[in-house]
């Protein structure tokens, strides 16, 4: 109880201290007897097998708390971890989750630091390993934004194209196929294209 005491007082550090000292047996004392290793008549589960349980519990605790602060790359670690030590722990796929969220994560984090060709790099690379998470058609239309903020049209249309493509009848292909139209017609010059274009745009 103590990490999630220290959590509510936004003491956030020192909660992860004492998560890694629980998972590490420090500061307390457990006699591995018979009776620790007998298991409870109303629930089956031995105060041992709860101890492991709860200890579990906090590495999977680190990570979360460590993702909260943004340091995205120290909590897929920890998060890799749990999977690697725990194949059959209760929040395995959790775990798993928690590192595809904060790889995606990083990537949105370089956008905003304006590094572009880092953040190219890290959603190409999400959407290479997870070609059916639920935000790719989100990330599509980022690859494509940022070569708008560079003023390199014909890019973000290349991009888009393959969002309009691959995820037709989308709120995101919708607004990448009127946005390809608006850039034809007023940044390149191609008039026809951007009519085709517009007459092509029936959803969204």
């Amino acid at each position: 109880e103590l990490p999630q005491k220290l959590v509510s007082l936004n003491r956030t550090d020192e909660a992860i201290e004492a998560h890694r000292e629980f998972v590490a047996g420090e500061n307390f004392e457990f006699a591995l007897d018979e009776e620790a290793t007998t298991p409870d008549p109303k629930t089956g589960i031995s105060r041992a097998e709860n101890l492991k349980r709860l200890q579990r519990k906090s590495v999977y605790q680190i990570a979360q708390l460590l993702f909260n602060q943004k340091k995205y790359q120290a909590a897929i670690e920890q998060w890799q971890a749990y999977v690697n030590q725990y194949p059959d722990g209760a929040q395995w796929a959790a775990s798993q989750s928690g590192i595809i969220n904060a790889e995606f994560q990083i990537g949105l984090a370089a956008i905003a630091e304006g590094e572009d060709e880092k953040a190219r790099r890290l959603l190409t690379q999400f959407l290479n390993r997870y070609p059916l998470d639920g935000r790719a058609r989100q990330i599509m239309f980022s690859l494509g934004q940022m070569y708008v903020a560079q003023k390199e049209y014909q890019k973000a249309i290349d991009e888009w194209s393959r969002l309009i493509s691959k995820y037709p009848n989308t709120e995101e292909s919708s607004l990448a196929l009127y946005r390809t139209g608006v850039f034809q017609s007023e940044q390149l010059g191609q008039l026809e294209k951007a009519l085709s274009t517009f007459r092509r745009l029936t959803w969204g």
